[in-house]
């Protein structure tokens, strides 16, 4: 077993012992995450890259309930602490799968150059200059294009300019600091 497989199975681990924690803890908390983690199971685990710390990293730990996306859960890589929850709140919600970050770019390729989403990219998508790895490295920092490590980015290349896919399929040229606004 690799040294990854392992970390990704004692986070694992970590996460089961929150859900199992939260789903049983005192009747009014359990209220609240029994929609989202009662029954859930283990779907996967990323791998984050924090783009604001020098060696720090974090999984995205997600669960299933009834086969979608119920709650997931930022876990840090060293300590195994649980930095961020975010789940459902009602029976029949789900939490939005993470984009393909290859379509997305491929998407904004076909746009026009006056379309306002291509307000903020400063260069012109080309798709042949779409670089995307089968495994796209995600990073996140507290920005203002995301406040939230459930919200992190695909780091892709076009051309020579790092593109910032938020998994949620807004594309952004570069991350602006909060204190910079």
């Amino acid at each position: 077993m690799t040294n990854f497989q392992m970390d990704v199975l004692r986070i694992t681990r970590a996460a089961d012992e929150a859900v199992a924690e939260l789903v049983n803890a005192g009747t009014d908390e359990a209220d609240v995450w029994t929609p989202a983690l009662a029954g859930a199971t283990w779907e996967k685990s990323l791998l984050v890259r924090r783009l604001d710390r020098f060696d720090g990293y974090y999984f995205i730990v997600s669960y299933l309930k009834n086969g979608i996306v119920s709650a997931r859960f930022a876990v840090d890589a060293e300590t195994t602490d649980i930095e961020e929850i975010g789940a459902i709140e009602k029976a029949g919600q789900y939490l939005p799968t993470f984009a393909e970050p290859s379509a997305v770019l491929a998407r904004l390729a076909a746009l026009t150059p006056d379309d306002t989403r291509l307000s903020g990219v400063r260069f012109q998508i080309r798709p042949e200059l779409i670089t995307v790895p089968s495994t796209p490295a995600l990073g996140w920092k507290n920005c203002l294009e995301s406040r939230s490590q459930l919200l992190p980015f695909y780091i892709v290349t076009v051309g020579d300019q790092p593109v910032y896919v938020r998994v949620d399929g807004e594309v952004f040229p570069a991350l602006n600091n909060i204190a910079d606004a």
